[in-house]
């Protein structure tokens, strides 16, 4: 089970516990508690769940025998079966609170919205002072699409609890869902002058603040973010493109460059980096980082099916294709061994020395050290090729 799954586990009380002891003669004695918590202390949640099995309940402690053994199956991963168990209880006694509690939790887990929230509205009913259950409720119409609930759950949350940065972000983005931007720029605004510690409410501050071109907000967001080393990612990249726009472009080649040297630039940054660079008039230095981006954004099994058409060109006696198939493979991926295979079929099958020439010396000037007995001899091959031609006058 998940922690996202046990939203509230390590908050709620642990069930009213009871069990029967048995004398030799097999008589009931009575509860047992201190056996049951130390299960539980243990974590050992299989042994409860088989000890309360061996057990029955009177009349009066059904409901917390049920959620009992409903709390042990489900901190044991046994979800569906803990369901059942929750669902007596509930019947038994509705409005139990970890009955209760547990369902929501549970058809939540697989995303039955619905059902879930028939139970978060029975907890919001009955405990209308805790805010969690009010956020959760927001969470749920949102799924649904009910934004008009879902904003008047949220804010009665925040009401209740107005340090909670993780409600201000879900309330911007039910604002930024419904083309509200200014009202989510706001209500993040103003959560910002009585707490700017909160790194995910800064960064949707950061999000709001470039989708209106406020490059000057955004900088001064991203840059505490930057001294900070937060380890966030999106924020960096509207910090990147802030300053790119800002034509501040030495800042951000050195923000592009800490983000390259903590290994947190992804593809955007990349690209954005090239386009520092070229703005600057360093265009070697911008293509360089436009091939790191290339080889980004192409996946490493692309290298097979390139490789793989060109052998089928080659089988096809297609052999200018095939060339140029293992010629792209190497500007993509840059593995010397496509070279070695352009030359030998210009070599075996173009007769074209000039060009064999050409991508043997560009093999033999990027080879890798050799792996196998195979990689040897190809090595060797093309050394003794290129001295062979060179002795023959060939350049």
């Amino acid at each position: 089970m998940s922690s996202k799954n046990r939203l509230f586990v390590t908050s709620v009380v642990l069930p009213v516990t009871f069990f029967l002891v048995h004398t030799n003669l097999g008589a009931q004695v009575g509860y047992n508690k201190e056996k049951l918590a130390d299960y539980y202390q243990k974590q050992d949640y299989e042994e409860a769940i088989n000890f309360l099995k061996s057990v029955e309940a009177k009349n009066e402690e059904v409901v917390s025998f049920n959620t009992d053994i409903g709390y042990a199956l489900f901190m044991n991963d046994q979800i569906e079966e803990a369901k059942l168990y929750f669902q007596k209880a509930f019947l038994q006694q509705p409005g139990n609170f970890q009955s209760t509690l547990y369902l929501a939790q549970i058809w939540s887990a697989k995303n039955n919205w619905d059902s879930s929230m028939y139970y978060y509205n029975i907890l919001v009913k009955n405990h209308p002072n805790n805010y969690r259950f009010w956020q959760r409720m927001g969470g749920l119409n949102y799924q649904l699409g009910n934004f008009d609930s879902s904003l008047y759950y949220y804010r009665h949350a925040f009401s209740l609890n107005n340090r909670s940065g993780r409600i201000v972000v879900s309330i911007a983005n039910l604002l930024i869902r419904t083309k509200n931007t200014d009202g989510a720029d706001s209500i993040l605004s103003e959560f910002l002058k009585r707490d700017s510690s909160d790194e995910d409410v800064v960064a949707k501050r950061i999000e709001v603040s470039f989708k209106k071109s406020m490059y000057d907000t955004v900088i001064r967001w991203g840059e505490k973010l930057w001294r900070d080393s937060s380890l966030l990612s999106a924020p960096f990249v509207s910090l990147a493109y802030s300053y790119l726009n800002k034509q501040l472009y030495s800042t951000c080649l050195a923000l592009c460059d800490w983000l390259e040297y903590g290994n947190k630039a992804n593809e955007s940054i990349l690209y954005c980096h090239a386009l520092a660079l070229a703005k600057m008039g360093l265009y070697e230095e911008s293509n360089a980082k436009l091939d790191d981006c290339i080889k980004m954004s192409i996946q490493e099994n692309a290298h097979t099916y390139l490789a793989a058409k060109a052998d089928n060109y080659e089988n096809m006696r297609s052999f200018t294709k095939a060339t140029q198939y293992y010629d792209t493979a190497w500007y993509i991926f840059h593995k010397p061994y496509d070279l070695y295979f352009a030359g030998r079929i210009c070599d075996k099958y173009l007769k074209n020395s000039v060009k064999t020439i050409y991508y043997y010396r560009q093999f033999h000037k990027n080879k890798p050290a050799p792996k196998n007995n195979g990689e040897t001899r190809v090595i060797d091959y093309v050394e003794e090729y290129l001295k062979e031609k060179q002795k023959n006058g060939k350049k």
